[in-house]
């Protein structure tokens, strides 16, 4: 996915793999690795990535998930 500066509309890839692992789907992603790669590209590019997941500053598979009923 080609990604401009500052437009809109333009989604990390670990955002997305996330939530699919969040809800149950399967992927083939390993997203502990592909946090990792997202942090050693940003450390490359000298900014941090404009990723959910980067703004939290954990690995996927690190974060707890509830879900709330009601």
């Amino acid at each position: 996915m080609p990604v401009r500066p500052r437009a809109s509309g333009n989604v990390t890839t670990d955002d997305p793999v996330h939530l699919l692992h969040r809800e149950g789907t399967r992927t083939g992603v390993d997203g502990v690795r592909l946090a990792a790669a997202r942090d050693e590209l940003a450390v490359l590019v000298g900014h941090r990535l404009g990723s959910a997941l980067a703004a939290v500053g954990v690995a996927p598979a690190l974060l707890v998930c509830v879900r709330v009923s009601g």
